[in-house]
């Protein structure tokens, strides 16, 4: 496969864009290459999205079992996604057939839902975070500064 291989659906999709025909075709009939670039590209598309929701919903699952999570490989694999869908969408048409469209409202319903329990994850970190900071504060003063009576230990 050539550079020109790879670049053929990106150019036709920005000759779309400007208004272009990429090859002659009759004005009430799409080009043939266009009709194949989006089908490969409306296919390619609902790939990744199927990929990217599955890694969601595995994510999501493994956050109401309390499992152990890699968030770094999580996050990892989230990225690559995030760069395969940004390369797919310059491929992919104005616009999508329902199916497409159905499965995009899919995964945002998954992103949302895995939004809330990241959240709450956080949430409860950062509180976690506050208990101990604030024992190990206190476990390393000797009230010399304190204001307040403390038994045993003097002002505090």
């Amino acid at each position: 496969m050539s550079a020109d291989d790879t670049l053929f659906p990106l150019m036709l999709a920005e000759a779309r864009q400007e208004g272009m025909s990429a090859t002659p075709a009759r004005a009430s009939e799409p080009a043939m290459d266009d009709r194949v670039v989006d089908t490969a590209s409306q296919s390619t598309l609902l790939s990744a999205l199927e990929r990217l929701e599955d890694l969601v919903r595995e994510e999501t699952q493994a956050l109401r079992a309390h499992a152990d999570i890699d968030f770094a490989e999580i996050s990892r694999r989230k990225s690559r996604s995030l760069l395969e869908l940004t390369r797919i969408a310059r491929a992919v048409p104005p616009r999508l057939d329902t199916g497409t469209l159905q499965r995009v409202r899919v995964l945002r319903d998954a992103l949302e839902q895995n939004f809330e329990l990241l959240g709450l994850h956080l949430a409860a970190a950062q509180e976690v975070g506050s208990i101990l900071h604030s024992a190990i504060r206190e476990a390393e003063s000797d009230g010399t500064y304190s204001t307040t009576m403390s038994y045993g230990r003097g002002m505090r």
